[in-house]
């Protein structure tokens, strides 16, 4: 475990220090200012149609019919967290900081692949990281966050392939990243 952390020691500082700072704009946002019970804070958000869509059964999610993927994929892993931090607030705080913390870290990756020093890499992630929309984002309660991170993660999977040859395997997994990309896309 040593080895590791110290092998990554800069993508762990990094995912580490934008989680924190997204999930204390959005416990701004959603836990104390209560923006996930509003349509049209910003950017015409449709915050709690997600909010519903994240954590109840029950709801109505008449958006995600033709596109069931979201609910399918995300509803499992915030009702885990519902139950260990006890507010289905922060379970969705932690959730959309945690993915735009990573989407910032697979920006970098990608950049360092494509042959960028580690500190240009760095100022690359950190300015994707610190725009408007992204802190914006990650710290809403809303689908977008949630798309950003497949697609980003379909760029990285197809730069680490490039030079590669391409078996029935990848074949698959791109067109997993592929769907998933799509289908939160459209909803």
């Amino acid at each position: 475990m040593k080895k590791f952390i110290e092998k990554y020691k800069t993508e762990i500082l990094m995912v580490l220090i934008l989680f924190t700072i997204y999930f204390f704009v959005g416990s701004i946002l959603t836990y104390y200012l209560q923006t996930y019970k509003f349509v049209n804070v910003l950017f015409d958000l449709d915050t709690p149609r997600v909010f519903m869509d994240l954590t109840s059964k029950a709801a109505n999610h008449y958006r995600t019919s033709v596109h069931p993927l979201f609910v399918i994929c995300f509803q499992p892993i915030i009702f885990v967290l519902k139950h260990i931090v006890r507010h289905p607030e922060i379970a969705v705080i932690i959730v959309q900081s945690l993915m735009g913390s990573l989407n910032a870290l697979f920006i970098y990756l990608i950049c360092k692949k494509l042959g960028l020093d580690k500190s240009k890499s760095i100022v690359v992630a950190a300015v994707f990281a610190c725009t408007f929309s992204q802190i914006v984002f990650a710290a809403s309660i809303e689908t977008y966050m949630f798309a950003q991170f497949f697609l980003i993660l379909l760029w990285l999977f197809t730069v680490y392939n490039l030079d590669k040859k391409m078996n029935v395997w990848k074949y698959i997994i791109l067109a997993i990243l592929g769907v998933m990309s799509l289908s939160l896309i459209h909803i």
